[in-house]
């Protein structure tokens, strides 16, 4: 457990070494992984969840990823969350972004799909993707925060990040009504302005733990 604190929370890294050692050696027992909160995700762990590319296989068969992102004068954070999702391996992959970036969209990524966010609040236009992330340069003026709550609305599960996170923080009425399965990715600013200050990450994962949405 040392091992896995000292890995886990930044405020130790200055005054702690991490030494990997041999598989088995200090393992919990079953008892102790049933009753701790705490787990240490390892390499093996990941690789689990990304599936072998099979010989008769085709990019449909590895899902379809929507990244909702990019403002006019923040179109780089799209490209890159979109850019990140092929790199992990989504078969398929579309943007939902300003129609000013598609001329970048196609030239550094010619495989992203795209698709007009007005598109997206029609009955049922979600439901073919298997993921859905939305935030990165957003924005947080009114109508990024209209696009939030209207897409929150047709209950599905997202990936909340960047912009969508600062949107969040001023709207506990959208927090109260993400569906449970959703994923927020707040860094430490964000963390505190969803949660309210905090001096040390210990307790911001304690906070964390407590959230009814976590």
């Amino acid at each position: 457990m040392t091992a896995f604190l000292n890995s886990f929370i930044p405020d130790s890294d200055p005054y702690s070494k991490v030494q990997v050692v041999g598989k088995g050696l200090g393992k919990q027992n079953t008892k102790e992984e049933e009753t701790s909160p705490y787990r240490l995700i390892e390499p093996d762990d990941i690789k689990e969840l990304f599936k072998t590319r099979a010989a008769f296989s085709y990019k449909g068969t590895y899902g379809h990823a929507l990244i909702i992102a990019g403002a006019p004068q923040t179109m780089g954070a799209a490209l890159l969350a979109s850019k990140g999702c092929l790199y992990a391996g989504a078969g398929l992959t579309t943007a939902s972004m300003p129609e000013s970036g598609l001329v970048a969209l196609n030239t550094s990524l010619p495989e992203v799909m795209f698709v007009k966010r007005k598109a997206l609040l029609k009955n049922d236009a979600l439901t073919k993707y298997n993921a859905i992330s939305i935030g990165p340069g957003l924005g947080k003026g009114a109508k990024a925060e209209q696009t939030l709550a209207q897409l929150f609305a047709l209950k599905r599960d997202f990936v909340a990040d960047a912009d969508a996170l600062n949107i969040l923080a001023t709207r506990p009425d959208l927090m109260a009504v993400i569906e449970k399965h959703s994923i927020i990715t707040p860094h430490l600013k964000e963390f505190d302005n969803l949660f309210g200050k905090h001096t040390n990450w210990w307790d911001r994962l304690q906070t964390a733990r407590k959230k009814p949405y976590s």
